[in-house]
Order: structure tokens, then C-alpha cells, then sequence
């Protein structure tokens, strides 16, 4: 409540009253007993007016009972809002009405486009481009990163055997490149493409967790992330190709988006879906999927900044999420037999040493 000066028309000069105001309009009370109202009126049975620095409120429309109110009080905003709303004319309450349904119209349209652009553009892309293109396009996408990178030739020739003794992916051939950085990354690209840095090889312990990283990276390939990714990041350019059906102008617009693979941040769900399939293409080559979760364990562990540095473990789920969901997994598997890979280890040995 607020003390405000109250003239009830019949008395001359004015008395200090106590002012209380909510949904339903406003009440004069007593000073001395705050039960005792003296007057209430609705807002839209008021009239407001502005003096210099204070505002003076007609109670009713006799304009013969008023209260005096100043811009410190804790209600002159709103009793200068309620009585402004509640005196409108009806036909600009009408005009208000309708600029809000414009604007809530206008609002919900950029919605739509913006969800039509960001998620079904890219899945509708993806019917335009067919593998044998996909792989075209990995080429390309792989040869502009690799030309400005220093590639270690015979750890690529050795991971590049390293995967050939997987059963990988039926539907691409997989192709790596080691680079020379102490960051610690790896990435999949469109087609078939991946790019493994030193960085990462040199923080694993076993040839099973390169085999789960290979996997990972794999089943991000398989399951067309990569690409569906780019096309995202490159939907709004690709809306005009796809309403014209210029595959090649889709294309065009992947490859140049393609840089941002290398700090590429996975959504929670596509990232789960890579965690499962690259343990189930684990299982299929007879390894233990325990891999997955030793790998990242070992990776979180030599790596204090690993989550903002790392494509591999820097998206959501959270790193540790991902751990426990990877335990679970393997879980369920600790009772098959596992048959030893001595290929695997010798190849293993010479990235390594």
C-alpha cells in the first residue's frame, strides 16, 4: 500500500489515505485502520491525467473524487498501464488485438522456416545426393583439408592397414589420413573420409581402442552425420537448389561448408546413435565393446581440457554420460568370448613405435 493525498468531493481540501491497487481496480483505505474502505473504483470507470510531475486519477466519472499520485510511487506505472488498457476505445482495442495476431503469426512463421530450414532441408538434401556422389564429395572435402595439412605418410599407410583387418562399413570405403598435430582429434567426413590426428594416437593404450575410435568415427560415415551436419550448417543456401533440383548446387554448397568438420560438435542423439553402432561394428570384428569405454576413460583422464579441444568426446551426451552409457552396453556382452587380433597389435605397435 501507498500513502497518496485523496479528494472525496464533498469535503473541502484533501486527507491522506492509504492506496491499494489489483486486478480488480483501486481502493482507498483508511490510514488508521487499512479494513475500512473508504472508496474503490474499477480502472476502466477512471480518467487519468498528467500534471507537470504527477499524475491525477478521477475516480469516478463525475470527476468529482480524485487521488494524487507521484512517479516515486511503487504504483504509477501501473495504474498508468490498467487505466490506459482499460479506457481504450474498442476499435483500438481491436487494432491491438490484431497487431498481436500479427505478430504472434509472424513470430510462429519464422519459426516454422527456421525449423524447416535447420532440420528437414537437410534431411530432403540427402535424397538428392546418392553414395556414389557422397564419395565424390568426401574426396574433395578430404583433399582441401589435407592441402593445408602436414600428413604422416607411414602412420597413414599403417592405420589405413590397420582398418582393412575390420569388418568397417559395407557401404563406403574407408580412407584415413594421419595428420601431424598435437591436438588430440579425430573427425569423419562424407563418403568415407577420416581424418585421425597424431595427437589422438598418441594418447590411446591398445589396438582395441583404436579399433573403437575407428569404429566411432565410422558409424558417423555410415549413419551419413557428416553430411547431414554440413548440409544443416548449409541449409539456408540449399533451399533455393533444393526447390530448383540442382543436386550439383547442393554439392557445391556442402564443400564449402565442410571446414567446420574439424571442431564439429555432434547433437546428443546422433552422438549416442555413433557411441551404439561403433560398438556394435566392434562386436561384429569379434572385439570386446569395453574398448569404447576404456578409450574414453583413458582419453578424459591424460586430457584435463579434452572436452573443449576434442571432436571425438566433445559433444553432447557429456563425456561422462557417454562413459557410463558405453559401461552398460558392454555389459551386456562380458560373457561372449572375444578372439585375440595379433594383426591388429603387430599393425598397432608400429603406429605406435
Amino acid at each position: 500500500m501507498q500513502n497518496v493525498d485523496y479528494f472525496d468531493g464533498v469535503n473541502p481540501g484533501n486527507q491522506m489515505v492509504s492506496l491499494y491497487c489489483n486486478e480488480l481496480g483501486i481502493s482507498i483505505l483508511s490510514m488508521h485502520d487499512s479494513s475500512q474502505v473508504i472508496a474503490f473504483s474499477k480502472y476502466a470507470h477512471c480518467s487519468l491525467h498528467q500534471m507537470h510531475q504527477k499524475m491525477v486519477i478521477y475516480l469516478n466519472k463525475k470527476s468529482n473524487q480524485f487521488i494524487i499520485v507521484y512517479p516515486n510511487s511503487p504504483y504509477y506505472q501501473l495504474l498508468q498501464k490498467k487505466i490506459t488498457e482499460a479506457t481504450m476505445p474498442w476499435h483500438q482495442k481491436i487494432k491491438r488485438v490484431k497487431r498481436i495476431w500479427l505478430l504472434s503469426i509472424i513470430v510462429g512463421l519464422i519459426a516454422a522456416i527456421y525449423a524447416f530450414t535447420v532440420y528437414a532441408v537437410p534431411v530432403i538434401a540427402l535424397q538428392f545426393i546418392s553414395k556414389e556422389r557422397e564419395i565424390e564429395m568426401g574426396s574433395q572435402i578430404n583433399s582441401a583439408i589435407i592441402s593445408e595439412q602436414k600428413v604422416d605418410l607411414e602412420r597413414t599407410r599403417s592405420i589405413n592397414a590397420f582398418a582393412r583387418e575390420l569388418n568397417l562399413s559395407t557401404s563406403y570405403p574407408i580412407k584415413i589420413k594421419v595428420v601431424e598435430q598435437k591436438e588430440i582429434n579425430a573427425f569423419a567426413l562424407p563418403g568415407g573420409y577420416i581424418i585421425v590426428y597424431t595427437g589422438i594416437l598418441e594418447n590411446m593404450h591398445s589396438a582395441e581402442e583404436l579399433a573403437a575410435l575407428l569404429s566411432h568415427e565410422t558409424a558417423h560415415v555410415n549413419l551419413r552425420h557428416s553430411l547431414k551436419s554440413i548440409a544443416g550448417s548449409a541449409a539456408s543456401g540449399m533451399l533455393l537448389s533444393l526447390f530448383l533440383r540442382d543436386a550439383s548446387g547442393i554439392i557445391g554448397i556442402v564443400v564449402e561448408n565442410a571446414d567446420f568438420l574439424r571442431s564439429l560438435h555432434y547433437s546428443r542423439s546422433l552422438e549416442r546413435a555413433a557411441d551404439e553402432e561403433g560398438m556394435n561394428i566392434l562386436l561384429r570384428n569379434q572385439i570386446n565393446p569395453i574398448a569404447m569405454n576404456k578409450l574414453m576413460k583413458d582419453l578424459k583422464e591424460s586430457n584435463e581440457e579434452l572436452p573443449e579441444s576434442m571432436a571425438f568426446l566433445s559433444s553432447h551426451p557429456t563425456t561422462d554420460e557417454r562413459i557410463k552409457n558405453s559401461s552398460l552396453f558392454a555389459k551386456k556382452y562380458q560373457q561372449r568370448s572375444y578372439s585375440p587380433k595379433q594383426s591388429l597389435d603387430s599393425i598397432w605397435h608400429q603406429l605406435k613405435f
